[in-house]
């Protein structure tokens, strides 16, 4: 198979993966960095400002804008530590979990409809494919993003 037509087939079809009908009925009015965001406070239950910063790959104060947004919509909520204020800790809310459980669940449904047609073979070669896959992004990333995108951010750790 070329390439043109391993594009052609993505283009052609991506839609169904990532926006199957079911979403049409959930309020994805998020940005990427805010749907990630939700989705790794999830998954760690509670969670500062700079893992948020460094998982989503942005800077401090865009980290603290996709917070204040998310804040300001009623998805996630600030608290201070007991044992030093000056870390704040992030967490989210009874409506973020109920939209975040609803994608889960029509991913989860995806998923199974997909896995049950495949036999165990093909369901080991298919995560092989996608885990070779996601390491050459990994390590091709600098090469692929054109070079004025890049941004140079220098994380300090303050723990």
């Amino acid at each position: 198979m070329a390439d043109s037509e391993i594009l052609d087939l993505i283009f052609d079809n991506v839609k169904k993966v990532i926006f199957p009908e079911e979403w049409i009925e959930i309020d994805l009015t998020l940005s990427k960095h805010e749907l990630f965001t939700l989705m790794l406070v999830e998954r760690k239950g509670e969670i500062t400002m700079s893992q948020i910063a460094a998982y989503v790959n942005v800077s401090m104060s865009t980290a603290t804008g996709i917070v204040d947004r998310l804040v300001k919509n009623g998805f996630l909520v600030r608290n201070r530590t007991e044992t030093d204020r000056r870390i704040v800790i992030i967490s989210l809310t009874e409506k973020a979990k109920k939209l975040v459980a609803e994608i889960q669940g029509i991913a989860t449904r995806y998923i199974t409809l997909i896995g049950e047609s495949l036999s165990d073979e093909e369901k080991k070669f298919l995560f092989g494919i996608f885990t070779k896959i996601i390491g050459v992004l990994n390590m091709k990333r600098d090469e692929i993003a054109p070079k004025e995108e890049k941004a140079a951010i220098n994380r300090i750790t303050i723990e």
